[in-house]
């Protein structure tokens, strides 16, 4: 990794190490070993790499557009389904409005961000970004040097468990021990990601974890 150089270097991978140099982002190429043979395709590695800066003169949006209209015809799709599971498979028609290029943007910004981090969104979200490595990490703290199919199954319960907890702050209820909050910031550290999503995990979790002032309460004897 470099911050000077115009070559930036390849390193292994380390699930809640790594990290982008300052003014940079990490780019990451990921493996696990198959459930069945435990054999991993490649090492897991990653380099840090300087942000781009979009210089958006003509030439280059001439090369976007249709890339970029792509990204709107597929926010379009989104908002079609979107709107049709919402009628419960009931849909008649749909407005210009619903699916403008306003509305898609909105979407796009929705989607980044995560909306309202429902339940749905939270558990596919974990099976994308943290599913993988943690499930590397507690066969690892289990003792599993060579994990069977029955071993990743164990695992993977263990794994599903994580993400109950991390899917059941889409709810404004839920409580968790100073323990359960430390060992659910601990997952999502290992996870390595930096997006919205994560950002807003973790300032649950360590907002349930500060201390609160409680005022003396008036004798109701």
């Amino acid at each position: 990794m470099s911050n000077v150089s115009n070559r930036h270097t390849v390193v292994p991978f380390i699930a809640g190490k790594s990290s982008a140099l300052s003014g940079q982002r990490l780019s990451r190429c990921l493996y696990k070993p198959d459930r069945k043979t435990g054999i991993q395709k490649y090492p897991s590695v990653c380099v840090s790499v300087p942000e781009l800066e979009l210089e958006l003169d003509e030439q280059t949006i001439e090369k976007l557009a249709p890339h970029i209209l792509g990204l709107i015809e597929g926010a379009q799709d989104k908002i079609l389904k979107s709107l049709y599971e919402s009628g419960k498979g009931k849909l008649s028609s749909i407005s210009n409005e619903d699916i403008s290029l306003n509305a898609c943007i909105a979407y796009l910004e929705l989607e980044a961000s995560g909306g309202r981090l429902t339940k749905e969104f939270l558990n596919a979200w974990f099976n994308e970004n943290v599913q993988d490595n943690l499930a590397v990490v507690i066969a690892e703290k289990m003792g599993m040097s060579d994990p069977s199919e029955k071993d990743w199954e164990v695992v993977g319960k263990k794994v599903n468990g994580y993400r109950d907890m991390l899917s059941a702050l889409s709810g404004g209820a839920v409580v968790y021990s100073v323990g359960q909050c430390s060992a659910l910031l601990k997952a999502l550290e290992i996870a390595g990601v930096d997006d919205d999503v994560n950002k807003k995990l973790v300032a649950r979790l360590n907002n349930m974890m500060a201390p609160r002032e409680i005022e003396e309460l008036i004798s109701l004897d």
